[in-house]
């Protein structure tokens, strides 16, 4: 990450379903992306369970500059949710509703619950996509963009035999870009002393290196 910049993260939790035509679940993906120019900088992606993302999410979070996130709360999301609101501050957190607040009253639920909004969260990707606010460098990434689609009955969906797990954590960025509070100070977690070092500083000497079937990449 860049001293001074910004970035947004989007969490799609997996929630152990198996699509149709497929053999394996759908995965946890975590998207980050400068907010300056929608740039993806990094990802986390795997079969990793709510109670094994948080701690590398928050080392995550931290390491690009304390980043505003923006968690899906359905199912094992909300445990994420949980979870991370007691060791993250909730200022850099994405709450309910927080992209209609004007007046700087925040609800309490931290996450973003998909239903029936789900077709708005599409179309505000699909409307990033189109005016390039938002880029993808991952191949994974893209090619399940490549096949998400309106079904015949009118939902935005994965292809029958595909995924739409990246697609999630995508529009879940879009969201962050679009609620991002512009008056979000820095974040300053080291202590001049030493004490206390944050969990990015112990994942950049090493520690918490991906268990098997994680992966992390970064693009820059």
């Amino acid at each position: 990450p860049h001293v001074g910049f910004h970035y947004v993260i989007g969490v799609d939790v997996a929630e152990g379903k198996i699509p149709d035509g497929q053999k394996r679940p759908d995965a946890t993906v975590v998207l980050v992306h400068r907010m300056r120019d929608g740039v993806q900088v990094a990802k986390m992606y795997g079969q990793i369970s709510e109670e094994a993302l948080v701690e590398p999410l928050l080392m995550l979070m931290e390491y690009y500059n304390g980043a505003w996130t923006v968690i899906e709360s359905n199912s094992s999301g909300k445990h994420v949710c949980i979870e991370v609101a007691k060791k993250y501050p909730r200022s850099r957190l994405y709450c309910k509703n927080d992209e209609y607040d004007e007046k700087g009253r925040r609800h309490s639920e931290v996450g973003f619950r998909t239903g029936s909004n789900r077709r708005i969260a599409v179309g505000r990707l699909a409307s990033y996509i189109d005016d390039r606010t938002i880029t993808f460098h991952d191949e994974k990434t893209i090619q399940e963009h490549r096949t998400f689609h309106i079904s015949t009955g009118g939902k935005p969906e994965a292809m029958p035999g595909c995924h739409d797990d990246h697609v999630s954590a995508s529009w879940l960025v879009c969201l962050g870009m679009a609620s991002f509070p512009h008056n979000l100070k820095p974040y300053h977690p080291y202590m001049k002393d030493g004490s206390n070092m944050p969990r990015n500083y112990r994942y950049a000497r090493g520690a918490g290196v991906p268990r098997k079937g994680r992966s992390r990449r970064a693009y820059g």
